[in-house]
């Protein structure tokens, strides 16, 4: 970790970045019971452990050094014990071993100062469930309670312990279509579905505009979306869709905006991009950024905006994180009531795959096959639950799930309320 680093007298020049990898450039391993967000208690600052890799959500300077989010500081992580696991920590070079407590991780790194130790809070789990059956255990439990000793290979287990649904949500709302008038207090439903495989100056694509035109078909005919689709569109046909919105919602309406495509990271100036059909590689003139798609998202007046991201570097948007609803019985009143804007990435700031979905992305493969799946009303951390570990499983990405930051985000939730037959 960064504490040992810094003590080892590794680095000291003045406004230095620490040199630890990024996401991107650890591959994801499998998923483990501990994944999650913690709070490291000795600096204050947020981590992110998932699919065997701990990196870094919050940056930390300390003195002229610092840490920037999407470092990586600890990989190869593998359940050895029930509550054991083992693994690399790399701002040290040595081994590290964490041990799982019902309200905490305790990490013990060896390296060259010596041996450090420290714990991390959880914040949010990404499977309670799992975790806690885990401390409960004298063996290694998988999602589906299939168990195996320590040592002993996974495939001993059940074949399910290797392609597990994503957990579901025991307390979702409702399990059946609803009416007309039921589904009317949650406001109109409108979408903006973009494909682009047909690119003039870019490696062209192959799955993009497929996975857009199931996408608004899916949305139209079992959600009752309205739905406009852009299949290769241009710089000017997608920011003259967004300025339409931004004329025509109102305040009890929602918008999900799909993109599937080309993306770029601008890792100087910290800032990813859409790229349009006549996109060009070394000219950002006819690019998108977040920037301009964050002011669009300020400026329409719909209460719920849902970013759905399937791009090389789409987690440039998810500039923090989605912490899950509190289900109390009013709880689907409260989301819809306040302001939403959020994304849900197909990859962090990594590469993702134009194919693996049997003629649809991986991500939008599993995106598309939870929709069609789901009877009632679902919300976005459900659906994110979903569809993470099949896409982690079926590709090297890890989807993201995020508030998006200064678009005016107050709260509330995207809610996919599915309609009956007769709603389109």
């Amino acid at each position: 970790m960064f504490v040992a680093l810094l003590a080892a007298g590794a680095v000291g020049c003045a406004g230095v970045r620490v040199p630890l990898p990024t996401v991107a450039e650890v591959p994801p391993g499998t998923p483990l019971p501990i994944d999650g967000i913690y709070i490291l208690q000795e600096n204050g600052k947020r981590y992110r452990a998932e699919a065997g890799r701990i990196w870094i959500l919050d940056p930390l300077a300390i003195g002229p050094v610092r840490t920037d989010p999407g470092q990586v500081t600890a990989r190869d992580l593998l359940q050895t014990g029930p509550t054991t696991y083992h693994g690399s920590d790399i701002g040290t070079g040595g081994p590290t071993t964490i041990t799982a407590h019902p309200d905490r991780l305790t990490l013990v790194t060896r390296g060259p100062v010596g041996v450090v130790n420290y714990t991390m809070l959880p914040v949010e789990l990404d499977d309670p469930e799992w975790y806690a059956a885990q401390l409960e255990s004298d063996r290694i439990v998988a999602r589906d309670g299939t168990t195996r000793r320590p040592g002993e290979s996974a495939s001993a287990m059940s074949p399910s312990a290797i392609d597990l649904p994503a957990p579901g949500d025991a307390n979702e709302a409702a399990d059946t279509p609803l009416s007309s008038s039921e589904r009317a207090r949650f406001g109109g439903y409108h979408a903006l579905v973009i494909g682009n495989d047909d690119y003039a100056r870019l490696p062209k694509l192959v799955t993009a505009r497929n996975d857009a035109r199931t996408v608004a078909a899916l949305l139209e005919r079992r959600y009752g979306f309205e739905v406009t689709v852009l299949e290769d569109a241009t710089r000017a046909e997608i920011l003259r869709a967004l300025r339409s919105y931004r004329e025509t919602m109102s305040a009890s309406d929602n918008l999900l905006i799909y993109y599937a495509g080309h993306g770029w990271l601008d890792r100087d100036a910290d800032e990813g991009y859409w790229l349009p059909v006549d996109a060009d590689a070394d000219s950002d003139i006819h690019w998108i950024s977040n920037a301009t798609i964050t002011g669009y998202l300020r400026s329409i007046q719909a209460k719920h905006v849902m970013i759905v991201a399937d791009s090389c570097y789409s987690g440039t948007l998810t500039r923090g994180i989605k912490v899950a609803p509190v289900r109390t019985p009013d709880y689907l009143d409260r989301l819809s009531s306040q302001r939403a804007r959020i994304v849900l990435s197909s990859g962090g700031l990594e590469p993702v795959v134009d194919g693996g979905g049997g003629g649809h992305s991986a991500f939008a493969r599993h995106f598309i096959d939870v929709l069609d799946a789901n009877q009632g009303i679902l919300d976005s951390t459900t659906l994110y639950a979903r569809i993470r570990r099949p896409v982690m499983l079926a590709a090297d990405q890890a989807p993201e799930l995020a508030d998006i930051r200064k678009a005016g985000h107050e709260g509330g939730d995207f809610l996919f309320v599915r309609a009956e037959p007769s709603a389109r």
